[in-house]
């Protein structure tokens, strides 16, 4: 970053920051008003987090003080911080035990960057300490940020902050003044280094606590009734399932992303459908449900969410039917798919058995089993959950469900809405033998070497988690990888277990108990597994995901994301380690962590070079240097626009809608990007939707004549992106009304655009639509 301080610019800025904002300037040197935007924000995302990063990489010393600092603050910056260790760069960082709200692991971890001096100014009583300021020091220019964020996650990322950037020479006053006041507080006889006070504060921070703890704890042992609400996706679902059931339809989808509470989404629902009165002609009074799941631990756990919700004062039971349980008389019945679909089993329901059924991950409603049951009962409503509903398969997911959509939020809506716990995802290089990049992971010894078994535990150690101790999963390549790096893992002190899909329920539900729960000699620091916990597992309490797989799918990608996403006392964050090598299908990583199913490679090539800057709430997105480039490369060397990747993304449209898709509809609904269809030669039909239609749409019967095809080809290859707008309106203007005049069109344009159409524009435009500048001069002049 090129910081030679140019007067004249910084100048011309001060007179647009201070005197007139329409005075043109450099925004290198403008002061900068700096707030988060907020968790409930749409299109540009702003950080407080982003700016004193791009700050940090581009400084050559940094002085940072703030009252408070937090581990979820530290971890925003834990790679920033360790790229300018390696780089030599220079900060100090003091803090205050000021209502003894800092943490203390995450002043240790600042203190164990030897490139970073830590301090702790300890308040006289009744004094206060509340500065907030960040200094970067650069040859000739000082950067300052000063307002009202700590070094917190949620101040620098979603609370509502302000605080101003000031750019200056070191001997502009207000910069002086800041910089004097730091290091009147630095050498302040009240302020020590770090390795000095830190146990001691750390123990008056533990018996403020266990007071804190004991007070909770009296209050909770009063008498109280806790009523259980729903959230703002719950109460958006259950309207609309509401408006959806008085209408006599008989099955609904609710599309949820993995954490924001599909199980309690539908026991709400179901309590609210149960106290509503209708006609008795309309519909039968809901008294049984049924549940169905395709494991025992989720029966379980959803049996237990509907308990909580619903309760037993009208006399509701609940019961299991799997495997290991064989309950059948109860209100609410929660079973496995395995179970019930035997015919044994069903032959002992009738068809009217249960007014309201409930699938679980729906998108395997596919499976014979289901549509078995589905074929036998006989409900008043059916509804399907799932955070996946696509499939690669022929099954279409939506038509069982009649193609009514209850309710839809994907990933990024959900941490939109602050539904999930914050992630920081940390793109990581993976193993390097002799210094050198690997090219063959597919060789076992490689994926199992002590070599790359270190470099995961150093990485590890570096990000750590959220909360006391880890409780983490690792996603392997292999059955055989997570068993040999199990075993690996456990030589070096750790707790870890591998489970398979060939694991017993019971090792299943011993290995979620040891490593959810409390520190002790049974507990687990990690499960090793390939793919069992993709889906359905409720373990809030994982605050670290690693990947030691290649990103084959976005789908899968986003189901193990989400294994750490659900919220947990104690739990801030959860950190996702990605250890990324030279994989072909590295561009799907991007498009996973986005949820942006356009493939524009503009949109990839976004998120992996502004990463913090494009995910919403207090998640932050990193690559090391050499894995961004590797990811950006396998995005510029990828094709976007294949056959099967554009009918891929059509079918998907195509089954959620219920009908031919229009080319309108691919946006809303989250498919690939429509001017795609026009970058291709469709057989003799040209380059066009139309052409795509034509070849392989069996359902579609328009028919245009050769001319036509051609004519829509042209229109769609040379006018589709839409990027020409003088072009793109008047083509709108004609098919709106073909009797469009050019006193209209220039009057749109200059109140759209404000752009005056001159002569030579309207003449550009006529060659253009008239496809005159493909035309030789001689054809011209006939």
């Amino acid at each position: 970053m090129d910081h030679k301080l140019n007067i004249e610019d910084l100048q011309e800025s001060l007179q647009t920051s201070f005197i007139c904002k329409k005075h043109d300037s450099s925004e290198k040197y403008r002061s900068k008003f700096l707030i988060n935007s907020g968790q409930f924000s749409a299109g540009n995302i702003q950080k407080v987090i982003c700016d004193i990063i791009d700050e940090l990489r581009g400084c050559e010393s940094f002085d940072i003080s703030v009252a408070f600092i937090t581990d979820g603050g530290v971890k925003l910056l834990t790679q920033t911080l360790l790229e300018l260790k390696e780089k030599g760069i220079k900060g100090r960082i003091l803090t205050t035990d000021y209502n003894l709200f800092s943490e203390p692991n995450a002043l240790k971890e600042l203190a164990e960057l030897d490139n970073i001096d830590v301090r702790m100014y300890r308040c006289k009583e009744g004094a206060g300490f509340h500065v907030k300021s960040f200094i970067f020091n650069h040859p000739s220019q000082c950067n300052v940020i000063v307002g009202s964020s700590n070094l917190t996650q949620n101040a620098l990322t979603t609370n509502q902050e302000w605080n101003v950037k000031l750019v200056s020479t070191f001997e502009g006053e207000m910069v002086f003044l800041i910089k004097k006041e730091f290091e009147k507080l630095w050498s302040d006889p009240l302020s020590f280094p770090l390795e000095e006070v830190i146990e001691e504060y750390e123990q008056e921070r533990k018996t403020l606590q266990e007071l804190q703890r004991k007070a909770k704890a009296y209050i909770s042992s009063l008498p109280q009734k806790v009523e259980l609400k729903p959230n703002k996706m719950q109460e958006s679902f259950i309207k609309k399932l509401d408006e959806i059931y008085r209408s006599s339809q008989n099955r609904a989808l609710l599309i949820s992303a993995t954490g924001t509470g599909k199980t309690y989404a539908a026991a709400f629902a179901v309590k609210h459908l149960m106290e509503q009165k209708r006609p008795e002609h309309h519909r039968r009074p809901i008294k049984k449900v049924l549940f169905v799941v395709h494991r025992e631990q989720i029966a379980i756990q959803a049996k237990n969410s509907f308990a909580r919700v619903i309760g037993s004062e009208n006399g509701q039971t609940y019961g299991l039917l799997s495997g290991n349980h064989k309950d059948k008389e109860c209100t609410f019945l929660f079973s496995t798919i395995q179970t019930l679909s035997l015919d044994r089993i069903l032959k002992d329901f009738a068809p009217d058995a249960f007014d309201f059924i409930i699938i679980d991950e729906a998108h395997r409603s596919g499976a014979n089993s289901y549509d078995k049951i589905m074929a036998h009962f006989q409900p008043e409503f059916w509804l399907g959950m799932t955070a996946t509903p696509e499939r690669s398969d022929d099954k279409d997911v939506f038509e069982k469900f009649n193609h009514q959509i209850a309710y839809e939020i994907r990933l990024k809506d959900a941490l939109d809405y602050n539904l999930l716990c914050p992630f920081h995802y940390h793109g990581i290089s993976d193993l390097k033998i002799n210094n050198e990049e690997q090219k063959d992971f597919s060789n076992f010894a490689y994926l199992t070497s002590d070599e790359r078994v270190k470099h995961v535990l150093q990485k590890a150690e570096e990000f750590k988690f959220s909360g006391e101790r880890v409780k983490g999963l690792i996603f392997c390549s292999s059955v055989d990888e997570a068993k040999v790096l199990s075993e690996k893992l456990n030589q070096h002190n750790l707790r870890t277990t591998y489970l398979t899909g060939d694991s017993k329920p019971e090792a299943r539900l011993a290995a979620v108990d040891r490593l959810a729960g409390a520190d002790g000699p049974q507990a687990l620091d990690y499960i090793l597994t390939v793919d069992i916990f993709n889906e359905g597992v409720d373990i809030p309490e994982i605050n670290q995901v690693i990947f030691l797989r290649p990103t084959q799918s976005p789908i899968i990608f986003t189901q193990q994301l989400g294994r750490g996403l659900r919220k947990a006392a104690g739990k801030e964050y959860v950190v996702i380690l990605d250890f990324i090598a030279n994989y072909e299908k590295n561009y799907l990583i991007p498009v996973a962590l986005s949820g942006d199913n356009s493939y524009d490679k503009d949109s990839m090539r976004k998120l992996v070079m502004l990463g913090t800057k494009v995910i919403p709430g207090a998640s932050t997105v990193e690559f090391e240097k050499v894995v961004r480039d590797r990811v950006l490369e396998s995005i510029d060397n990828t094709r976007t626009n294949t056959v099967e990747l554009l009918r891929t993304s059509y079918q998907a449209i195509k089954n959620k809608l219920g009908r031919i898709p229009n080319l309108v509809d691919f946006y809303p609904h989250n498919g690939i990007d429509a001017v795609k269809f026009f970058e291709k030669q469709w057989a003799d039909y040209g380059s066009s939707y139309y052409g795509f239609l034509a070849k392989y749409e069996k359902d579609y019967t328009g028919k245009l004549s050769p001319l036509q095809a051609k004519m829509l080809s042209y229109l769609s290859e040379r006018f589709g992106n839409g990027k020409r707008v003088a072009e793109a309106l008047l083509i709108g203007l004609l098919l709106k009304d073909r009797q469009t005049n050019l006193a209209l069109f220039k009057e749109q344009l200059f109140k759209r655009y404000d752009i005056k159409a001159s002569d030579d524009l309207i003449k550009n435009i006529i060659l253009n639509l008239s496809n005159q500048f493909n035309l030789t001069e001689g054809q011209k002049e006939k």
